[in-house]
């Protein structure tokens, strides 16, 4: 079975159980039971007594996904842009389109800074949920670009809502998405672990649907995007009865009063209070320090995807050879050797003067943080890039040498034949 007819049969189950009458009455009690659970687990802590859920009683006010993308990719990108329907789209598109005989050099050297702007901006003109999207890049270093699609919503939406937005639109994914995998033990039993994580997974995944599909995407087809959820409610924001320790990572903006959760699937949610909507962009971050920035709250995931990636070549499941996939690499490696003119120190200055990050409920310093989580990127690129180049070497020699005995034997058979 391939991963579209797994995704089909995972998303068909979804739909079987949250469609069922009972299911909001009885999600409801589920939660209950579950958060007297970790009252329970949590009582014999004075510290964390008293405490209300980060999510209880939020909406949803819009949607940023994250792409990293290459001068080919923003190429292919801006294509799509130019060639989007007006009947569907109305676009305001602030680079020149490229052409046959024209192209550009979106990404290029920029070893003295970087930038960050408007790309385009898409209105969704027959589209039940969706109103816009807004298009942010900024370039991480000389060969790529990070990539920020803010989708706003024609309406909020509560947690009801977000259930029949999926609804509505998980048919849509198809074979160029990322479609992930769920193990269903018993189709007719309703799992709500496994339906709470279809809720996170498929709300995102349907936004991430028109990146890859409508405009275009050089990851996500194959991995998840970063993703970030903007949500707020009626209750401010109070740092010390906000229930998130078991969120794992979590970012508290001081001056903004609103908190940035993190996952251990590098998924993002932005919590605001009093109906609040927060101005936040990774962008802006981007442009100002680079590399260390992304590479510092980032690489661990870009790791896993070379992982994903490149583990063929070592196992022997596939020839290496010089592709684009080698050139990827080799850009990828070189990036890791610029150097912004910002260093980590300003990073971890501005940092701690404007936010806190907490670990759990514990509240620590971002320089410690990196040093425990510290991954020596340069050399795991550069050593792979090194393994892989003798690889293509070693084939490349094998190859020369199959054609010179089969060259020889051509030539016996032709002096045979001429005899």
């Amino acid at each position: 079975m391939d991963i579209k007819n797994k995704f089909k049969k995972s998303y068909k189950y979804y739909l079987k159980h949250v469609n069922n009458n009972t299911y909001v009455d009885t999600q409801r009690k589920y939660d209950e039971k579950y958060k007297r659970e970790i009252l329970e687990f949590e009582k014999n802590d004075p510290n964390l007594g008293n405490r209300t859920d980060w999510y209880e009683n939020h909406i949803v006010t819009s949607i940023t996904i994250s792409d990293i993308l290459s001068n080919d990719g923003i190429t292919k990108l801006s294509k799509r842009l130019y060639a989007l329907s007006p009947p569907k789209y109305k676009t305001t598109i602030n680079y020149k389109k490229p052409s046959v005989f024209k192209t550009y050099d979106y990404v290029h050297l920029q070893y003295s800074g970087s930038f960050h702007g408007i790309f385009a901006e898409i209105e969704f003109l027959d589209d039940k949920y969706i109103g816009s999207v807004e298009i942010t890049w900024s370039q991480i270093n000389s060969y790529f670009a990070l990539f920020e699609y803010k989708f706003s919503l024609k309406h909020n939406l509560n947690e009801e809502s977000c259930i029949r937005f999926i609804c509505d639109n998980i048919k849509k994914l198809n074979k160029k998405d990322y479609l992930p995998y769920y193990f269903i033990k018993n189709k007719n039993i309703v799992d709500f672990h496994l339906l709470n994580e279809m809720n996170e997974d498929f709300f995102v995944l349907i936004f991430q649907h028109y990146i890859t599909s409508v405009f275009y995407s050089e990851q996500g087809q194959k991995h998840r995007l970063i993703s970030m959820v903007h949500m707020t409610r009626k209750e401010p924001i109070n740092i010390e009865t906000l229930d998130f320790g078991y969120c794992g990572i979590s970012y508290y903006n001081k001056k903004g009063n609103y908190m940035i959760i993190c996952d251990s699937n590098y998924n993002y949610w932005l919590m605001a209070g009093n109906n609040n909507i927060p101005q936040f962009s990774l962008s802006s971050y981007i442009a100002q320090y680079g590399n260390s920035f992304y590479y510092m709250f980032f690489g661990h995931r870009e790791l896993k995807i070379f992982e994903l990636e490149f583990s063929k070549y070592s196992t022997g499941r596939k020839k290496a050879k010089y592709n684009k996939k080698f050139i990827y690499l080799l850009n990828k490696m070189q990036s890791l050797y610029e150097m912004q003119a910002k260093n980590n120190s300003d990073i971890y200055k501005y940092f701690d003067k404007n936010w806190k990050l907490y670990l759990g409920y514990k509240e620590q310093k971002l320089n410690k943080y990196v040093a425990q989580i510290n991954i020596d990127y340069k050399s795991i690129y550069t050593n792979y890039y090194a393994y892989l180049n003798a690889l293509c070497n070693i084939n490349y020699t094998k190859s020369n040498q199959y054609i010179s005995v089969v060259a020889i034997i051509i030539a016996i058979i032709t002096l045979i034949l001429n005899a």
